[in-house]
């Protein structure tokens, strides 16, 4: 994936497939039920998502758009975000989807192709980042606060004054708050929270898809991490990775982006 997010109720009809998104766009709205806005419009499947995109779903809202290298991003409903902008690095072949995460419940699914030099980068927690390099993180938000869980895969949370907490298998969950980090424990209990408001309503009315036939909720993670539940402990680590030097260009890009 993508080194990556969010008003009025409303009762779309049943869409056509859509076309792949152009060139130009970030990314694309790929299936959904009712509820769902860009830029305070009503969105269609297919609609196509530019750099500052806000994307908003009300109470019955559920969506799932698509970005750069399949990345997958599902939103819960009563969740808001900006798509920020894609940042490429110096080599033309690494690159970063910076998204804004306000309010709600997402999950990103990233980097199905583990050598791919991208990563998503989200925004939240007062001025902290969640770097994904790869994997499916679930992540709920509320004011200044930002609780990313990681499902599979790879990620890292990130404060404001350098910390990093490294989330993998066994060490999963981390808060950012005011722009600080710290570790949490994560109970199979909240994962299945986070799955049913992740997963359509019964009674919704569902929008088509880009991948027909494919129902959103079957992208819901359950029973994974099933069996003895353990307090994971995160590692504050350093600069020892080999992509280490892709996030630190990517980080010096959006400092850069930011100041100019």
């Amino acid at each position: 994936m993508a080194g990556v997010l969010l008003l009025a109720p409303g009762t779309l009809p049943l869409l056509a497939q859509s076309s792949p998104p152009a060139n130009s766009a970030v990314g694309q709205f790929s299936a959904g039920v009712a509820g769902v806005e860009i830029d305070q419009l009503p969105a269609q499947p297919g609609a196509t998502l530019d750099a500052g995109a806000v994307i908003i779903t009300d109470a019955s809202g559920r969506a799932r758009f698509t970005f750069m290298q399949q990345a997958t991003l599902q939103l819960a409903g009563n969740t808001e975000l900006r798509v920020e902008q894609v940042v490429d690095a110096k080599d033309g072949r690494s690159s970063a989807l910076v998204l804004d995460f306000s309010r709600g419940v997402a999950r990103m699914v990233a980097g199905g192709d583990q050598t791919a030099e991208s990563i998503a980068v989200i925004r939240g927690g007062g001025g902290g980042l969640v770097l994904v390099e790869g994997g499916t993180l679930d992540l709920v938000a509320s004011g200044r606060r930002l609780v990313a869980v990681l499902r599979s895969g790879r990620a890292n949370c990130r404060g404001v004054s350098g910390d990093v907490l490294t989330m993998v298998a066994g060490q999963r969950a981390c808060i950012l708050s005011d722009g600080e980090v710290r570790p949490s424990a994560v109970s199979a209990a909240t994962d299945r929270v986070i799955d049913e408001r992740l997963s359509f309503p019964p009674s919704s009315v569902a929008l088509s898809e880009t991948d027909a036939d494919r129902a959103l909720v079957d992208y819901a993670v359950n029973d994974v991490f099933s069996g003895a539940e353990t307090a994971p402990r995160l590692t504050r680590v350093l600069d020892i990775e080999a992509r280490e030097s892709l996030i630190q260009t990517i980080l010096r890009q959006l400092t850069d982006s930011a100041e100019r």
